[in-house]
């Protein structure tokens, strides 16, 4: 099948449905799973009570120490009230598409689910020194592990949010990491001093320490996997590809071979001369 004979560069409008929504995309699939908890916490709860949920799926270090250790996990799909689940979901939708074009699917779970293993544990590191007997939910750990590692993939891309929800503010991302690793870290002091605080500050860090790492680690040329030959005992000419130097047509099987590459290993994965062919794929679709 060539680029021009896909379903999406054809421009055929239909009625949208809920496998669309869910097929391709984690970030949307990880929506859709946190929606689906919500509800269930909240059908648990009125026939179990909050209390007997909370011991079986939130985290704290009473369950760890039970042997509960899916608790490690479980807590990210719970959520304190409508607007914890709203504003966490709003920033993983935002964010997470742009993540896994720049790691793939696969990378991006992996920062997704790590990140809400790294947070719970630091945050289980504190609460066992200073607030034992309290329980965490949220899937704030995993979203801010993937802002994390949006700002290292994205550097130069300027993002614009709303302070107080009306003036808008524009930084870099890389800038708006530090911010956030700032807030975060006065926020955890403040708590620990006594102040009254209901965010798990130390599971925010452990989260954006987490993603910022492994992103960092994944665009490292360490980390890129080499192409398999296609066949073996190949040379490099065999499967080297050509660029058309003088801007005509792509070859489609070329914008075939590239689009593959990105669904296994992300748009970062990509050298600057696949990036060139896939510009000429799309300058030609557009003047079509």
């Amino acid at each position: 099948m060539s680029i021009y004979d896909r379903n999406y560069m054809r421009g055929r409008a239909r009625t949208p449905r809920l496998s669309d929504f869910l097929s391709g995309s984690p970030t949307n699939i990880l929506i859709f799973a946190n929606a689906a908890a919500f509800l269930a916490q909240a059908f648990a709860e009125r026939i179990f009570g909050s209390a007997a949920v909370c011991e079986w799926f939130a985290l704290s270090v009473g369950s760890v120490a039970s042997g509960k250790l899916w608790t490690l996990l479980t807590y990210s799909f719970m959520h304190g009230g409508l607007l914890h689940i709203m504003c966490n979901m709003l920033g993983l939708y935002f964010m997470g598409r742009f993540v896994e074009r720049a790691f793939g699917p696969r990378r991006f779970l992996a920062i997704y689910f790590l990140g809400a293993i790294a947070g719970g544990l630091a945050w289980l590191a504190l609460s066992a020194v200073f607030q034992d007997g309290e329980f965490l939910v949220g899937a704030s750990a995993s979203v801010v592990a993937v802002f994390a590692a949006f700002c290292i993939a994205y550097p130069p891309m300027p993002l614009t949010f709303l302070l107080f929800f009306v003036i808008p503010i524009s930084m870099l991302p890389m800038t708006m990491l530090k911010v956030a690793v700032g807030f975060e870290v006065f926020g955890l002091l403040y708590s620990i001093m006594g102040g009254g605080a209901v965010v798990a500050y130390s599971a925010h860090l452990g989260g954006l320490a987490l993603g910022a790492g492994l992103a960092k680690f994944m665009l490292s040329p360490r980390a890129q996997k080499p192409e398999s030959p296609r066949r073996a005992g190949g040379s490099a000419d065999d499967y080297s590809f050509k660029v058309n130097i003088s801007g005509g047509a792509p070859d489609p099987e070329e914008v075939d071979r590239i689009l593959e590459k990105i669904g296994k290993s992300g748009f970062a994965s990509l050298t600057d001369a696949e990036r060139d062919v896939l510009r000429r794929a799309r300058d030609r679709l557009n003047n079509r």
